[in-house]
């Protein structure tokens, strides 16, 4: 296994330990952002599927669609925090400052941030990865 390969691999199980922390542990999100608490576990089970589809064919393809997913849920994510959700029922937030906060700000909890951000920064080096590996072969 080359080293791309192998990085790959760590960004996907980055993405994968991050983003079931936030579909276990981040209350906020499930009671209050459903849809994106919905969202997040399509997207895991989507990429998982991909990815065993990707293991069994051999095809070139299901690297670039899972690095096609993982940059469309970077951009998702980046939305989420400049548009304040998903807690944009909560009077005064900001959603910088809840995803971001890292225990600071009354909403934010240190868990949720680091999660929210390793996910962010997972998904990011995991499309890059991909699409090198795409480009490579």
């Amino acid at each position: 296994m080359d080293k791309s390969a192998l990085a790959g691999h760590a960004a996907l199980l980055l993405v994968y330990i991050s983003g079931l922390y936030l579909l276990l542990f981040d209350k906020l999100l499930r009671e209050f952002g459903y849809l994106h608490w919905i969202i997040l576990l399509a997207y895991l089970a989507v990429v998982a599927l991909v990815l065993a589809m990707r293991q069994i064919s051999k095809k070139r393809v299901f690297t670039l669609l899972i690095g096609t997913f993982a940059l469309l849920m970077f951009i998702a994510q980046l939305a989420d925090a400049t548009l304040n959700l998903p807690i944009s029922g909560f009077k005064g937030t900001n959603g910088f400052a809840y995803l971001f906060g890292f225990g600071t700000t009354p909403l934010s909890s240190f868990g949720t941030s680091t999660a929210f951000t390793i996910f962010l920064i997972f998904n990011l080096a995991l499309a890059a990865l991909c699409f090198a590996q795409y480009r490579k072969k």
